[in-house]
């Protein structure tokens, strides 16, 4: 709501919408809608607003949008400016949100601070002094706009707006769809560069030619450290791709399964494909036995599907790989504890005694990396929600873990004092052997306790800085309940219980060395 008595007027504009046909996007248009207060009366004046609002607007004006700018807006004149824009809104219209300024959140919902805001005089009864940013998303929703994208370079520092929360609050998607929020700094905290970071990089990625609309934030996220809360499932440029001939058109391929294999004929290893998406990592809910540095647990977007190593890499594959120079390449002195003297290399062992650069050595080869955490942790999830372990559940009730996973002790089916032949159990939903028990497996990112605070919510790489390497997924040394929980995750250097598997990205040198189309 804008505010109490103007919300209605908004539900009652939107609902008039009703006429239009539902999601007719043939002759949808794109407008945007840019806010920005420089000239607070009381608080301080923000002199980088008209900057700012400039590099906006031309940017979206050079991407097709139809940009309405207002500066410096009363309450009134502010309600006014956006009725009048929510009135040109019709059905499957893509609808750009901005606004730079002051916000504040209150009862867990945020707002936006018109020039004559007075906190002193006006904080307790917010909702008749400021416009609510949910008034402005129900109105977009109430509409039928197609994508809507609301940003805000609006997390600022004033003590006397942070009563009722640092920052923002968290924004809520539960009844819209097609819609993404930015804000300058995650919920609860506020940026560290205060000066328009997120504006000026935000601005300059909406220009690049050719990226979707994740793409773009995730450029983003290069830059600043913005919140990025997508909820998307179009594919959206803000500059189309340059066209394809027609001629090297052939045929459309059919969309891959998740967990569709091709087989690797430099390294001879299964790979399993894995679709882009988005997923919640971390901390799952009601799980007593995280840990802080599984936490928060927050949303996250992979924009690119990737192959990733049906299990982990095995002793004659790290051996061929070896041998295809041996003059740079040597097998480790000293074999793990199950193969000391390296007698076990042509069986279905998997690899370890290995640093996470030797093994990057080798997935590079491959024709990949080691995967990223994210990576790891989405395959691990397989498209199952909230998950606290990997293993199965028939009828409610979970299988025997001893029947799914090598972890520390004997029984049933784990029937190994220390690694398994890969292959030994069951794989996930997405075809993917071992990604619980058998060797802890190496990521690309290093290792942070406070990661998880910060990292970007699209295609997150790790901290650029650190000692350790991630070590995801547990080992046969592992308690099953504390290490095979999904998020649980540490630091390594070294060690006989750590292994890994590559992943593989989707483009043709991939799709020819794994001979799948």
């Amino acid at each position: 709501m804008l505010v109490r008595q103007f919300r209605l007027i908004l539900v009652l504009l939107g609902c008039a919408c009703i006429a239009y046909p539902q999601t007719d996007t043939s002759g949808r248009k794109r407008l945007a809608l840019l806010l920005g207060n420089a000239a607070y009366r009381h608080l301080p004046p923000l002199p980088n607003v008209p900057a700012e609002l400039d590099l906006m607007s031309t940017a979206l004006t050079g991407a097709g949008f139809d940009v309405t700018l207002d500066q410096d807006f009363t309450l009134d004149k502010g309600q006014k400016t956006i009725l009048a824009f929510l009135a040109k809104v019709h059905p499957g219209d893509d609808c750009f949100f901005y606004f730079d300024g002051y916000a504040m959140q209150a009862q867990q919902e945020n707002f936006l601070l018109p020039v004559e805001f007075d906190p002193a005089a006006t904080q307790q009864d917010i909702f008749s002094s400021a416009v609510e940013l949910i008034g402005i998303q129900q109105n977009l929703d109430a509409k039928k706009a197609g994508l809507k994208i609301l940003a805000l370079e609006a997390s600022r520092s004033d003590s006397r707006l942070m009563k009722q929360g640092v920052g923002l609050a968290n924004p809520d998607l539960s009844s819209s769809r097609e819609i993404l929020f930015a804000f300058s700094a995650r919920p609860g905290t506020l940026p560290q560069d205060n000066n328009g970071a997120f504006t000026k990089s935000l601005a300059a990625a909406i220009q690049k030619k050719g990226l979707t609309l994740l793409e773009v934030f995730g450029e983003v996220q290069k830059d600043s450290q913005p919140y990025v809360l997508p909820s998307v499932t179009q594919e959206f440029f803000f500059h189309a791709k340059e066209k394809v001939p027609e001629v090297i058109i052939t045929k459309k391929e059919p969309e891959r399964e998740p967990g569709s294999v091709g087989h690797n004929s430099r390294d001879k290893e299964d790979y399993v494909w894995i679709p882009p998406g988005t997923f919640k990592m971390g901390c799952v809910p009601n799980d007593s036995k995280c840990k802080p540095e599984e936490k928060p647990q927050h949303t996250v977007t992979l924009t690119k599907g990737f192959w990733m190593g049906r299990n982990e890499v095995r002793t004659l594959s790290y051996e061929r790989y070896v041998d295809a120079d041996k003059k740079a390449r040597s097998m480790p002195k000293d074999g793990p504890i199950w193969d000391l003297k390296w007698k076990l290399k042509d069986s279905q062992y998997p690899m370890a005694e290995l640093t996470a650069d030797a093994a990057a050595g080798y997935c590079s080869w491959a024709g990949g990396s080691l995967p990223t955490e994210a990576q790891w942790e989405y395959a691990a999830r397989a498209g199952e929600k909230d998950k606290i372990v990997p293993f199965i559940v028939v009828d409610g009730k979970e299988v025997d873990p001893r029947e799914q996973a090598n972890f520390s002790g004997v029984s049933g089916n784990d029937k190994w004092e220390q690694a398994a032949p890969v292959g030994s159990f069951n794989a996930n939903n997405w075809g993917l052997l071992d990604m619980a028990g058998n060797l802890w497996e190496w990521c690309l990112d290093k290792f942070s306790k406070t990661y998880y605070q910060s990292s970007p919510e699209v295609d997150p790489q790790g901290p650029a800085d650190g000692s350790q390497h991630v070590v995801r997924g547990g080992s046969w040394d592992s308690d099953a309940k504390e290490h095979l929980r999904i998020s649980f995750r540490e630091g390594h250097n070294y060690g006989n219980t750590v292994g890994f598997r590559c992943v593989l990205p989707d483009d043709p040198a991939t799709l020819k060395l794994l001979q799948v189309h």
